[in-house]
């Protein structure tokens, strides 16, 4: 089981369908399907009939997406807490102004002018 499978499911519940669920995903539908019936296989449930018109989820498929989402939105919580943007110490762009200064004093007369643009 992956947190890539358990975001399948989730938008899969969102969309009403694996289709909808692909093309929102930017995934191919057959990939979206491969991976959720592995998942199905490898649990040994089925989380949802699926139709022309889209799937519908079983009893269990429904007590499984409720622990799906819980388990995104603690890996989200912990990435939060714990991940790499805690320790990004300025945001995106910050540091631009003072490399430009610093390329500026330090780059010879004759080097090649960097465009001058806001930052």
């Amino acid at each position: 089981m992956t947190f890539q499978q358990l975001t399948y499911v989730v938008e899969i519940s969102k969309c009403g369908s694996i289709n909808k669920a692909a093309h929102k995903l930017f995934l191919s539908q057959s990939g979206i399907s491969t991976a959720v019936r592995e998942l199905e296989q490898e649990l040994g449930i089925q989380f949802f009939v699926r139709s022309n018109r889209g799937v519908e989820f079983t009893p269990e498929g429904r007590e499984f997406l409720g622990y799906a989402v819980s388990m995104l939105e603690q890996k989200r919580r912990i990435e939060e807490l714990y991940g790499e943007s805690r320790n990004a110490a300025a945001p995106p762009g910050f540091w631009r102004p003072l490399l430009m200064h610093r390329y500026i004093s330090v780059s010879p007369p004759n080097a090649i002018p960097l465009p001058m643009t806001r930052f």
